[in-house]
């Protein structure tokens, strides 16, 4: 009878893995490398619109940024996830929930750039403010505050 139990245990589990429902897709999408490089410091442009998204010069990292909610520091990888640029657009159904642009998004990622997921924690700095010996002191808010700028002639009162 044990056995039995077991076999069932198993089929069930493999049942359920198999109804795992899809992630959400584009229903088109086009990818291409950037005519016009601008490089890193510039703006790169990523717009969600009711019928889909637009980016233009994105680099990879943008895209996973984007895709994972994350801060482009927080995507941690090679170089060359920032080596090249890409405009896409993709195409989708009206009434897509952020969190289904999101899912499609990474599933454009996995898709075209065969990228796979890897979450780790890491220990990052923080900053501590700390009371320099020269800092100025801070008043409280019912008190006057005058100050002038050397050379300048001007003095202003709050």
């Amino acid at each position: 009878f044990l056995p039995f139990v077991a076999a069932g245990v198993i089929g069930t589990t493999v049942a359920v893995m198999h109804c795992q429902p899809t992630p959400p897709v584009f229903e088109a999408a086009s990818v291409k490398l950037s005519g016009h490089t601008v490089g890193p410091d510039y703006n790169n442009q990523v717009s969600w619109t009711p019928a889909g998204l637009t980016a233009r010069n994105v680099t990879l990292r943008r895209l996973i940024a984007d895709a994972w909610n994350l801060q482009l520091d927080q995507v941690i990888g090679p170089a060359w996830l920032d080596r090249n640029e890409y405009d896409i657009e993709a195409r989708m159904a009206e009434g897509a929930t952020a969190e289904q642009k999101a899912l499609m998004l990474e599933s454009l990622l996995a898709d075209r750039f065969s990228l796979k997921q890897h979450s780790e924690s890491r220990d990052r700095n923080i900053l501590k403010l700390k009371k320099d010996r020269c800092a100025a002191q801070m008043m409280s808010a019912t008190s006057i505050l005058s100050f002038s700028l050397p050379g300048s002639g001007r003095s202003w009162r709050c």
